[in-house]
């Protein structure tokens, strides 16, 4: 995986408020960077970033919009151990187009059972309707 370049602060602010503003971010994108590297270099040396196995989904979050919403992943790989990770797919689910994700961000929590995990979603702004596509991968 590639790691996050250098993030460069302009220095043509016309008003101070916006400098500050700026150097805030700055430093909150540079931060955000740097624990994504060590993300990355933690599993390159554990051997975790080149074996790594995504299975995709489809979620049907109905016809009434939701800013939240909770759902069950049925996988015999999951174990009550287990971690797993969860991401949007980039790709299309059924009736939608590929850039829904574009639009609407998910931050998303996995509490894993013996066969299953239960996710829960919030949509960033929100709300959402209908089917999207997730991936999930399980680690140890």
């Amino acid at each position: 995986m590639k790691k996050l370049g250098p993030i460069s602060l302009p220095q043509d602010h016309p008003q101070d408020y916006s400098r500050r503003l700026s150097v805030m971010l700055y430093q909150y994108l540079r931060d955000i960077a740097q624990q994504v590297n060590a993300l990355i270099d933690d599993a390159a040396t554990s051997g975790g970033g080149s074996g790594s196995t995504w299975t995709e989904a489809e979620i049907d979050f109905g016809s009434k919009p939701v800013y939240s919403a909770s759902f069950t992943i049925t996988d015999a790989s999951i174990a009550s151990t287990s971690q797993v990770v969860l991401l949007p797919s980039g790709k299309a689910a059924t009736g939608r187009t590929a850039d829904d994700w574009a639009w609407d961000g998910a931050t998303f929590a996995v509490n894993t059972g013996s066969g299953s995990a239960t996710c829960y979603a919030q949509f960033i702004p929100g709300p959402i309707v209908g089917k999207r596509k997730i991936q999930y991968s399980i680690g140890a």
